[in-house]
């Protein structure tokens, strides 16, 4: 199978999965039978940007969203990243019924985005942080990535 459901999101009936690469998010979106989905055409950036998705950002389909995460409280939006050795993060809080994907690589931890996109649920959504579940995705490991001298300083000027 091409996509795997967390066990953490799949009580709050939220349409999700981590997927492989080289398969279309239409083909991800037929496994999970998800239909008449609105998504865009997203862009990571290797940052801390992120972007609200809503029903008005669809009249421009073709116009490429540049950030390294989605959020939405819109049913019927797609929020989804794709990742290589970088980390998905997917996010969502049940009770306020807010969701997001986060493109998680070495800067944008680094610059803590996941953070950032948790502020953005209280902020602009009312959420409380402790409603808020996480499921991370498939990653790179340790034994397969070296990493400089950049790397470790950003990281460590993060903790």
């Amino acid at each position: 199978m091409s996509c795997v459901r967390s066990k953490i999101l799949s009580g709050d009936g939220v349409v999700h999965g981590f997927g492989m690469g080289g398969v279309s998010l239409q083909y991800h979106l037929h496994v999970l039978n998800f239909k008449d989905a609105i998504f865009f055409n997203t862009n990571q950036m290797h940052g801390d940007g992120i972007v609200k998705l809503s029903h008005n950002l669809a009249i421009l389909p073709s116009h490429q969203l540049e950030a390294d995460a989605f959020i939405t409280n819109e049913p019927g939006i797609v929020c989804y990243v794709r990742t290589a050795d970088c980390v998905p993060i997917l996010l969502h809080d049940p009770v306020k019924k807010v969701v997001a994907a986060v493109h998680a690589g070495w800067r944008g931890t680094a610059l803590n985005i996941a953070s950032k996109v948790v502020e953005l649920f209280e902020k602009e959504y009312g959420s409380n942080r402790n409603d808020i579940k996480a499921a991370i995705g498939p990653a790179i490991g340790g034994e397969c990535y070296e990493v400089g001298a950049e790397v470790i300083a950003s990281v460590s000027e993060a903790i």
